[in-house]
């Protein structure tokens, strides 16, 4: 299992999840993720509802493999990707280029803090080795630590999990994106094995889209270098 970091002392933060439409009848309960003035320091992600993902006993009844994605809304943001993800919908190729695409935020910076230095990667929401999707409205604007240190873990577990237990898993990805801001400052990540009843994968947790050192404008996507 992943290694799960202890946060204590979260203030408690109720916000508005914009941009991002609920698909069927989600439940994704949203209180006491903080917003992106409140974001925690140094963690990489944050456990959520005691780690029990939201789904409904009827989300968790479907059996046929399958991922969806949101419509961009107005501001062309992503919104939620929702998926019961099975070894069959695994791609056998590698990913094409999406260099092309620019999400919503996307203001590019180079840092030498930054590992590799380019501070904003193209982040898939259900990540390609999952799907094989790289469409527009599966990638968001989220930095190197978001993508590196606080998806991948997670994305390289429930892969794992399909294709050498060769097991299906409930997975929804949530980007959460306060009023009118262009850049999500994190998203909620929910994973459940169907096949046992969650006993070898379980998870929800908010991963916050920062970077350390560096100042993130979350209604431009701008940034600074942190003196």
């Amino acid at each position: 299992m992943i290694h799960k970091q202890l946060v204590t002392g979260m203030m408690a933060f109720i916000f508005l999840l914009t941009g991002c439409e609920l698909l069927g009848d989600a439940s994704v309960n949203t209180d006491n993720i903080p917003g992106p003035d409140d974001l925690p320091l140094d963690t990489v992600y944050i456990e959520v509802n005691d780690n029990i993902p939201f789904f409904t006993n009827e989300e968790l009844e479907v059996s046929e493999p399958f991922h969806t994605y949101a419509p961009l809304d107005d501001l062309g943001r992503v919104g939620v990707a929702d998926a019961l993800l099975d070894i069959d919908l695994m791609p056998a190729e590698q990913r094409g280029s999406i260099g092309h695409i620019e999400p919503t935020g996307w203001i590019q910076g180079n840092y030498e803090i930054v590992s590799g230095n380019w501070l904003y990667n193209r982040s898939h929401l259900i990540g390609h080795q999952m799907t094989g999707y790289d469409g527009r409205d599966n990638l968001m604007t989220g930095t190197r630590q978001f993508n590196v240190e606080g998806m991948l873990p997670f994305e390289n577990f429930v892969a794992n999990v399909v294709e050498d237990r060769e097991m299906q898993v409930r997975y929804r990805i949530t980007p959460l994106f306060e009023e009118d801001n262009l850049l999500s400052h994190g998203i909620l990540m929910e994973g459940f094995s169907v096949d046992d009843d969650g006993e070898t994968l379980t998870f929800n947790v908010f991963v916050p889209n920062q970077q350390d050192g560096i100042e993130l404008d979350y209604e431009t996507g701008d940034h600074e270098l942190i003196e």
